[in-house]
This record gives C-alpha cells, structure tokens and sequence, in this order.
C-alpha cells in the first residue's frame, strides 16, 4: 500500500522553503526574506516539538548555503 498522507518532506515557493511537513508545520522552514526560520512539529519526521528544544519555534537565520548540480547526459 502506498502512503499518500504525508508526502510533503521538501517544499518551496516564492514565499517558502521547508523540510518535513503534515501536522503542525515544517520540520525545518525558512520565509521570503531568508532571515526568519520556523521549526514546528510534524508527521513526516515523526517530531512532536520544535526541534529547537526549548518551546521555541521561530529563530533568526545567520547563514544560508545552497548547492546546485548540473547533470550532462
């Protein structure tokens, strides 16, 4: 049987990028601006709290790296 209910692990959009969903949220998410990132609950990691561990769930975002690839066939 295949699971169709929780298929969200990596997401973006103009507004969004975020890891991990369903449930409450992103497991690991980050807005429009790259400055604000949110970590809440969610089915796809199988958390149940903020991965941050102290009740909170927003966190300012000092560094973002990104890694492309470019296959030729």
């Amino acid at each position: 049987t295949r699971v169709t209910s929780n298929n969200m692990w990596c997401f973006a959009s103009h507004a969004t990028l975020g890891f991990g969903g369903g449930g409450g949220g992103f497991a690991i998410g980050m807005d429009e601006t790259l400055e604000v990132g949110v970590s809440r609950p969610c089915a796809t990691y199988g958390t149940t709290a903020s991965l941050l561990g102290d009740g909170r769930e927003d966190f300012p975002i000092e560094v973002v790296q990104v890694w492309g690839f470019h296959l030729r066939w």
